[in-house]
């Protein structure tokens, strides 16, 4: 295998950078097409963010109820949770929270 990709090299060949979206991308936020349909078509469906995480930042979303990792909300089958002392490594940062989150998604687990 590295043999064949130093020869791709010596003849040249060479990737080159190019945007998805040449001419920009006018199609709604998947928040507003894909979203909406992921929620009706599941039981549940949950949306996890660790407050350490600084290239994703939740801005302006309020939640309910307190626990000793973070916060959560659950609304007509879409649960939100934001992870305390954690980045988008979730499961590595914040093991047990982790853990129970999943259970719920998968079931084992009747609230979140």
């Amino acid at each position: 295998m590295r043999q064949t990709v130093d020869t791709h090299r010596r003849a040249g060949h060479q990737s080159t950078l190019t945007h998805v979206f040449p001419n920009n991308d006018s199609s709604l936020s998947p928040a507003f097409t894909v979203l909406p349909n992921v929620i009706k078509k599941n039981q549940r469906t949950v949306i996890v963010h660790g407050l350490a995480d600084f290239a994703l930042i939740a801005d302006g979303v309020i939640v309910d109820g307190v626990g000793a990792y973070g916060t959560m909300h659950s609304e007509r089958g879409l649960t939100y949770y934001e992870v305390a002392l954690s980045g988008h490594m979730i499961p590595q940062f914040a093991p047990v929270p982790a853990f129970q989150i999943m259970q719920y998604l998968m079931g084992f687990r009747d609230t979140p």
